[in-house]
């Protein structure tokens, strides 16, 4: 017989003693809580993109008059039907419906003249160009697209037009504006003025004021005067 005795009887609870049930369950919540919002703070702080249109007008102070969706890949054409019910159509309508509201408070001439560009190439300038300008001429009016473009022209290409002879030949003095502009095949009302040959100095050609005096030609002519520009120059 060993030399020993019972000081206790033993005993047991419901739960366990060891781990605390509720303090992990109390841990895990605030974690849950914390973390996620942690990495949400620090996703925008780090984040260098426009998530949305508010936060231009309230960063820059300009009014958007509308957003165009990226192409989708499958769309080989450059060229939308603005008849059709698609998100893009409707997005070139609404533009459309926003310019002209603009234009409506603005002198008959300075609503007249729609300027597209970009400091880098691949934007969109000229598919925007050629299908704001096929929006706007669905509703009767004149309008010519001016391919500004003298780098890297597409807007011709995008038409199926010759760029042959063009706006580059008017600014070296060659002819007037009219012998260059061109009928489109998308609208009897849409007129294009194509870029002509590409010159070896775009900018300085661009810079030496004639342009001024082609808008002032063909203002005489067409409701809309949309021009496309690789970048401002002046």
């Amino acid at each position: 017989m060993t030399d020993s005795r019972i000081v206790d009887e033993p005993y047991g609870t419901p739960e366990p003693i060891k781990p605390n049930r509720k303090m992990f369950f109390m841990v895990a919540l605030l974690l849950g809580i914390v973390l996620p919002a942690a990495a949400i703070n620090i996703g925008e702080v780090l984040n260098d993109k426009i998530q949305s249109r508010k936060e231009i007008e309230s960063t820059v102070g300009v009014t958007i008059f509308g957003e165009i969706g990226k192409k989708p890949k499958e769309m080989k054409d450059n060229i939308i039907d603005l008849k059709s019910t698609s998100f893009l159509a409707e997005q070139f309508r609404t533009l459309r419906t926003n310019l002209q509201y603009a234009a409506g408070g603005m002198t008959a001439d300075s609503g007249k003249v729609l300027l597209i560009t970009s400091s880098i190439g691949g934007e969109g300038k000229s598919f925007i160009s050629v299908n704001l300008a096929s929006s706007i001429a669905l509703l009767e009016k004149k309008v010519i697209v001016l391919e500004l473009d003298l780098r890297k022209p597409k807007i011709s290409e995008y038409l199926g037009v010759t760029r042959e002879k063009g706006i580059s030949n008017y600014l070296i003095g060659q002819g007037n504006a009219f012998e260059y502009v061109k009928p489109t095949t998308l609208n009897p009302n849409m007129f294009v003025m194509p870029s002509g040959p590409i010159p070896p100095n775009p900018s300085e050609l661009l810079a030496n004021g004639k342009i001024s005096s082609l808008i002032e030609e063909l203002k005489k002519e067409f409701d809309y005067i949309i021009w496309i520009l690789r970048q401002l120059v002046w």
